[in-house]
């Protein structure tokens, strides 16, 4: 009697997904597994489990791996010995049919971690399952869909990932993925365990022609050629992507045309995409305000500039020895985007006011012996110009004149080579907020090197309090300018634009501070609102503001 064959469908599979600590066993470890039984008539229901591996010898999770996973050392106490846990797995790996099959995307990256886990673990030299790889289905099935990653997938099929990488998360999102891929190969005529095999063993074929995206390409070719905000939507209506454009029609067509200069993100982002909102605007002015705006509405998960996040506003005493998120009469000096920019100046005023070793953060800059000289040689270059009152509100000071020299010696460099500011990009929240530790690390450091990275921190202090002082200016301002020949008005009352277009000359009074009340969304306008009046001068428009203000903060 032949031995019925089971539709793919109906066949048990286990399906898994790994966190790791790093790109392979030889530079990190296996950091998170989680699985979930799918297939039977018994098993569809089934939750996903989850654990936390226990790392060698306690090892912290590199900062990193906390950014994308969101996993921290406090994290880890929960976590569980690996021997367990595998024991665990074993013990669901029986209970599929032979030969056990195992679902994961991305297969590549996952098994050499879990053949480590097992050898260490298990004392395996394989692996007790046969492994089935959603991606290298997807690869055959869509071959010119712009990416095929996990969340770029479980997106065109309407899924919806968070934005820290989990295993669990991945987990659900496979099983979706596997269950919509069984009913394609189904209708492709491939419905069994060997007919899944034999198309795996056939070459995945290359992309051919043009890049196939799920949205209607009439949707964005009948945009209007004027300026205004776009939204980028899935399937579901979420917003994943806010963008402003000079014009809306050529913007959000240079989305789809090439291939050339667009990062994966950006095709992850493209093959989830089925419609697009836009809201048109007067200017490219009023799209940069409004789409401030509205990435801190829809939190697309596809911009990362502007986003609000737990970012806070931090306002400081005239001494900077008192800090606090809301202004008052006594903590007034602000806003500050981060305390970060304060706490390093704080920081050398103590080191050396007390004569104490530096605490501060210098980044790619760890020896403290190395600090300690360039604290001192610090001390020799602006003690005296000082009269050694290193006391914060003074070394702001002696920003302030670093800033003014730097500024001086950029517009004499830029009026040697005739040239003007370069404006800021037309999609400034499509790229990738820049780390400002990347490419700082000094293998080689002398004090010189710190000396010259503490000028930095008070230039940057500088220039972030000359920036408060122009927001504030700006919180209740009229902006007179022009766009293609027509006159037009902005008003900005406490900080908002005012509808209504009333005269902005006239201040709240009844506010003790000018930023009581007003938030991150707040100061993000106002700085777009500078970015976009120092762009128009620069490329020659008039503008006009009322009651007039100086831009002093930009080099």
């Amino acid at each position: 009697m032949m031995q019925k064959v089971l539709a793919l469908a109906d066949v048990p599979v286990l399906i898994l997904d790994c966190q790791t600590t790093g790109a392979s066993p030889a530079t990190g470890n296996l950091l998170e597994i989680a699985w979930s039984l799918y297939g039977s008539s018994n098993a569809k229901d089934n939750g996903v489990t989850s654990y936390l591996v226990k790392q060698p010898d306690e090892e912290a999770i590199p900062p990193r791996i906390t950014a994308i996973t969101g996993i921290t050392d406090e994290d880890m106490e929960a976590a569980v010995d690996p021997g367990k846990i595998l024991k665990e797995l074993r013990t669901v790996i029986k209970k599929l049919k032979q030969p056990p099959l195992c679902v994961i995307h991305y297969a590549r990256f996952e098994l050499p971690f879990l053949l480590d886990f097992f050898k260490r673990h298990g004392r395996r030299t394989t692996l007790p399952v046969e492994t089935i790889c959603t991606f290298e289905i997807a690869r055959r099935i869509y071959p010119n869909l712009p990416s095929r990653g996990i969340r770029a997938l479980g997106g065109y099929l309407g899924l919806e990932l968070d934005e820290l990488k989990r295993a669990r998360s991945h987990v659900a999102t496979t099983k979706e993925i596997w269950s919509h891929l069984i009913k394609v190969l189904d209708e492709q005529g491939v419905r069994s365990g060997d007919e899944l095999r034999s198309l795996l063993l056939n070459k995945a074929e290359k992309r051919k022609g043009p890049l196939e995206y799920p949205l209607d390409s009439k949707k964005r070719l009948e945009l209007p050629d004027c300026p205004g905000v776009y939204r980028m939507l899935n399937c579901k209506g979420r917003v994943l992507y806010v963008g402003k454009a000079t014009s809306l029609k050529s913007r959000v067509n240079s989305h789809f045309r090439g291939r050339k200069r667009k990062t994966n993100k950006s095709f992850e982002l493209l093959s989830q995409v089925t419609d697009i909102v836009v809201t048109e605007c007067a200017s490219p002015m009023e799209a940069a305000l409004i789409e401030t705006d509205q990435i801190k509405h829809y939190n697309p998960a596809y911009n990362t500039s502007l986003k609000a996040g737990f970012r806070q506003l931090v306002y400081y005493s005239a001494d900077f020895k008192k800090a606090s998120e809301k202004p008052s009469k006594k903590i007034f000096l602000g806003p500050f985007s981060s305390s970060s920019i304060v706490e390093d100046v704080v920081a050398l005023s103590k080191s050396l006011t007390d004569e104490t070793s530096f605490e501060g953060m210098l980044y790619g800059i760890d020896d403290g012996e190395l600090i300690d000289e360039g604290v001192e040689l610090f001390r020799e270059c602006y003690g005296d110009m000082l009269d050694d009152d290193f006391s914060v509100d003074n070394l702001l000071l002696l920003g302030m004149k670093l800033f003014r020299r730097t500024r001086n010696m950029v517009r004499a460099q830029r009026l040697a080579a005739l040239e003007e500011p370069e404006p800021e990009s037309e999609s400034d929240s499509e790229v990738d907020d820049i780390d400002e530790s990347e490419g700082l690390l000094l293998e080689d450091a002398t004090a010189e090197d710190v000396l010259a990275r503490l000028e930095s921190a008070l230039i940057t202090m500088a220039r972030s309090f000359l920036l408060s002082k122009e927001l504030t200016g700006l919180l209740n301002v009229e902006v007179a300018y022009e766009y293609k020949g027509k006159a037009l008005k902005t008003v900005f009352k406490n900080g908002q634009m005012d509808n209504a277009n009333r005269s902005g000359n006239a201040a709240n009074k009844s506010r003790s501070h000018p930023w009581k009340g007003l938030a991150v969304s707040d100061f993000d306008r106002l700085r777009v609102l500078i970015t976009e009046i120092r762009r128009m001068r620069s490329q020659g428009s008039a503008v006009k503001l009322t009651p007039e203000n100086y831009l002093l903060s930009r080099l």
